[in-house]
């Protein structure tokens, strides 16, 4: 299904699986000209040359994928005339506990949507989700992201379900969407802020609906897709 903000949303199987292959055959960047961008980068935002996992093709129940430097990923965008669009692939979901879901402001230091509402918690998948038996570990990606953002232990999470893969066509990003559900015996509250978000807080679900009307566009498309098409759906 395509959106008016230009995202694409499957429904992802049950038995979904994301494998990683050799890179495929690509131009060689200069390393001084990456160096050159990624230096240029550097002035207005903190980044760090880690490891991305981009995709090949994808499926409902398979993305083939490869590994990247980060680097060399911001080079590409910048090389007038590169023949090959990486689509990078990232981790999103949204929490839920007790009827109500969690949401965070993203800080005004962000590369992308500074100031933006956004479900939490989002992130790339890195060098740490790789697996020795060539799978990508999204589900342990999500976890990695949701620990980081919210300052919650993994102990309290009840079950985590992947549940859509989501494709923003102006970002060439790929995103696999999972619903956490937390343990709705234990008394849980998330108002700390951190360098991702300044402000985290909870709405319940019955308010949703009435919450982002009118908040389009303060609100991340790909969150904002998946509020209108999951969770109130």
């Amino acid at each position: 299904m395509l959106n008016k903000n230009q995202l694409i949303l499957e429904d992802l199987d049950p038995d979904f699986k994301v494998i990683l292959e050799p890179v495929p055959n690509l131009v060689t960047i200069p390393e001084t000209f990456q160096n050159e961008v990624f230096n240029k980068a550097l002035e207005s935002k903190a980044l760090f040359n880690g490891t991305l996992v981009c995709v090949k093709n994808f499926s409902q129940k398979l993305i083939t994928t490869y590994t990247l430097s980060f680097k060399e990923f911001l080079a590409a965008n910048h090389l007038p005339g590169y023949p090959h669009k990486h689509k990078p692939l990232a981790v999103s979901g949204w929490i839920l506990h007790r009827d109500r879901v969690l949401l965070g402001v993203r800080s005004r230091q962000v590369l992308f949507f500074p100031g933006f509402l956004e479900l939490v918690p989002s992130g790339g998948i890195d060098g740490r989700a790789l697996s020795e038996n060539g799978e990508v570990d999204y589900e342990q990606a999500l976890i990695a992201e949701f620990e980081e953002e919210t300052g919650m232990s993994s102990d309290v999470i009840e079950r985590v379900t992947p549940e859509t893969l989501v494709f923003c066509r102006s970002k060439s990003l790929f995103d696999i969407c999972q619903s956490i559900h937390l343990d709705s015996s234990q008394e849980i509250d998330c108002d700390t802020c951190n360098e991702e978000y300044s402000k985290l807080f909870w709405v319940p679900l019955k308010e949703l609906e009435e919450f982002i009307l009118g908040q389009d566009r303060k609100i991340v498309p790909t969150s904002l897709a998946l509020i209108k098409d999951k969770i109130l759906s």
